[in-house]
């Protein structure tokens, strides 16, 4: 005679059931899942970041037209400007490293 266990399905996203069952042979990796509500949040979220991307994306090479006319028209007063975005941007890194736990 086999032993049956019970076996619950959560989801590891938001904890709710997925599934109840009575298994002969409970496999101890498959005791998560995802729900088909919070795997539809992640495929938006996703969406929401590919389009963020492509507009970043675009907006960059803006940004790079800009510095091209600024080095061309006034470069000594844009080599000022561009030291200042570096040392900004250096302290947004300390901060992101802080932020994400490597600081």
């Amino acid at each position: 005679m086999t032993n049956h266990d019970h076996f619950i399905l959560l989801c590891e996203k938001c904890n709710k059931v997925i599934s109840q069952c009575r298994c002969a042979y409970l496999d101890k990796t498959r005791k998560y899942g995802i729900c088909d509500e919070c795997l539809s949040n992640i495929n938006n979220v996703d969406q929401l970041i590919n389009q963020i991307e492509k507009i970043r994306a675009r907006n960059n090479k803006n940004w790079m037209n800009i510095l091209r006319l600024a080095i061309q028209y006034a470069p000594e007063q844009t080599k000022i400007i561009i030291q200042d975005i570096g040392k900004c941007d250096a302290e947004i890194n300390k901060l992101t490293k802080e932020l994400g736990g490597d600081g």
